[in-house]
């Protein structure tokens, strides 16, 4: 008997356990002391004892499905950001962008309330063109990042970072770059939080507050 880890799901190792993001039930979970050491086993590769049992409970979960072979999975893993685009286009926003951008954030509140939030980041997400050179590109991120800090002035941004970010992911695909979105949990106490990072930049979501979280999910 083979097992892989449910499609539904993306995890990471954080304060020294695994937690585990399921998208289309908007939640955030973690499993019992045993069932975790015998999980972070398997996707190590490594021989899970007893494994009928564990491996058992785990697709009892939800956690594991039985497939045609078995595969260790890694972690979900982001290059850390080292620079962040809202302090350096502090100041370049046009009121006009602004608005939009602001308005577009408060359209997605009201569906973020309605719709499931797979459905949500599905949506907010286009092809994305390339440009022709690293310059013009940083220009227009720095924009962005610009806007959506001229937006936090206006809605604040406490609770927000949902919303902020797929406003910054579709501005980012409409300019044709490509940015990923984020998403991240810390422990004791938990919390989640979501940024737009470009290469080694955060768009928004704050350089400094992302540190403090383990990605657990990463959308391209």
């Amino acid at each position: 008997m083979h097992h892989s880890l449910s499609e539904d799901l993306s995890w990471c190792v954080c304060a020294g356990r695994a937690v585990f993001l399921d998208m289309p039930r908007n939640c955030y979970f973690c499993l019992a002391d045993a069932d975790d050491a015998a999980f972070r086993r398997w996707a190590a590769g490594e021989p899970v004892e007893p494994v009928p049992a564990a491996l058992q409970r785990l697709v009892e979960r939800g956690v594991l499905v039985r497939s045609e072979k078995t595969a260790g999975t890694l972690p979900a893993y982001v290059e850390p950001a080292t620079r962040d685009l809202a302090v350096e286009g502090a100041g370049g926003a046009r009121m006009s962008a602004a608005l939009r951008a602001a308005l577009d954030q408060m359209r997605i509140q009201w569906m973020l309330r309605r719709h499931p939030i797979a459905a949500i980041v599905r949506r907010h997400h286009g092809p994305v063109a390339g440009w022709s050179g690293p310059g013009e590109a940083l220009a227009e991120a720095r924009r962005i990042a610009g806007v959506l800090a001229t937006t936090a002035l206006l809605l604040g941004k406490a609770d927000r970072c949902l919303p902020r970010a797929l406003v910054a992911r579709a501005l980012c695909a409409r300019r044709g770059l490509a940015s990923m979105l984020v998403f991240g949990v810390r422990m004791e106490p938990f919390a989640a939080h979501c940024w737009v990072q470009w290469g080694d930049a955060v768009i928004v979501g704050d350089l400094e507050q992302s540190r403090m979280f383990t990605p657990i999910l990463a959308l391209p």
